[in-house]
């Protein structure tokens, strides 16, 4: 049984200082396992006991542990009730998206019903008179209002700016139709917009039947089963990744046309996360390295972290 300071020394600098296991490890001469069974112990004797009474301190505390994880930029965390959280959720983001409209010209947006809630969230941002552009085409032929062309319409309708839209299937039949439609001047060049973008607002697909792209008719069960089986936890901007973060190419990735993350040559990457949002995806997008900026309900940030302690508790202490 390991000494009760040690114990307390190891959990502060985990917990408060959001130090990572291989600093902590590094910081005091131990090793990464003795610094895992450490924290285990100190759970199990009660010694870590977080309480934080102040206002908004809880999501202080939570956006500070979410930077540190990932090396974000910033991350704004957000308490929702329990009646009206996705409105809640959309209002809140969209008060701290405002500003940055005044800072990146040029915005592109993908699908999905939490940048549709958000952009018809936002007040009118005094005409500051952004470009957006749609980064994929449509997913299907259901929920109209959760395509990035209508998100894009809806942004530029608020900041009194303008819109492309990229006539298009999000996903068609074979590579080849794919690099013939890419190949045609309008869509080529609202593709090249997307690739010169400021600013970049994504949420996070998961693999199952309740992702956006199944819901509207893109995918079929069989896409999901080829994705679950190669051992894809989600996507983002038309870009597949496993629970790690690392990217993966599954034959379907061939046949959708849109920007892939990989194609961005300067977007900061904000991602928005509501209590839906599926947490292994969300943590395979943070570990992609590629999100600069995040959103996030508490409950959301709590998930995540807790999955991110978990796998690295198990990594360390094989």
């Amino acid at each position: 049984m390991s000494d009760t300071r040690d114990l307390v020394k190891v959990s502060r600098l985990f917990y408060l200082k959001s130090l990572s296991q291989k600093e902590i490890s590094a910081k005091l001469g131990i090793s990464r396992p003795q610094v895992c069974r450490m924290l285990r112990e100190a759970r199990e004797q009660g010694i870590v006991k977080i309480t934080i009474s102040a206002p908004g301190g809880s999501e202080d505390f939570l956006s500070e542990r979410l930077e540190s994880a990932f090396g974000l930029r910033n991350a704004f965390v957000y308490k929702t009730p329990e009646v009206g959280a996705d409105k809640s959720f959309y209002e809140q983001s969209a008060r701290d998206l405002k500003p940055s409209f005044r800072k990146y010209p040029r915005i592109a947006v993908m699908s999905g019903r939490t940048l549709s809630g958000i952009s018809r969230s936002l007040s009118d941002t005094g005409k500051t008179g952004n470009s957006f552009v749609p980064l994929a085409g449509v997913s299907g032929s259901r929920g109209q209002e959760f395509q990035a062309n209508e998100i894009a319409r809806e942004m530029a309708v608020r900041a009194g700016g303008s819109y492309a839209t990229l006539n298009t299937p999000l996903l068609v039949q074979n590579p080849e139709l794919r690099t013939l439609l890419c190949q045609d001047p309008m869509i080529r060049d609202i593709l090249e917009e997307g690739k010169n973008a400021d600013l970049v607002l994504a949420g996070v697909g998961s693999v199952d039947e309740n992702s956006g792209s199944f819901r509207s008719g893109a995918y079929l069960k069989e896409d999901i089963k080829v994705l679950k089986d190669m051992g894809i936890a989600g996507s983002m901007c038309c870009s597949f990744f496993d629970r790690n973060g690392q990217f993966m190419e599954p034959e379907i990735s061939r046949r959708l046309i849109g920007v892939r993350l990989t194609e961005l040559r300067k977007a900061l990457v904000w991602v928005f996360a509501g209590d839906y949002a599926d947490t292994q995806a969300l943590l395979g997008a943070l570990k992609t390295g590629r999100v600069a900026i995040l959103s996030v309900t508490c409950a959301k940030a709590q998930e995540v972290l807790d999955l991110l302690e978990e796998a690295e508790s198990v990594a360390s202490c094989k």
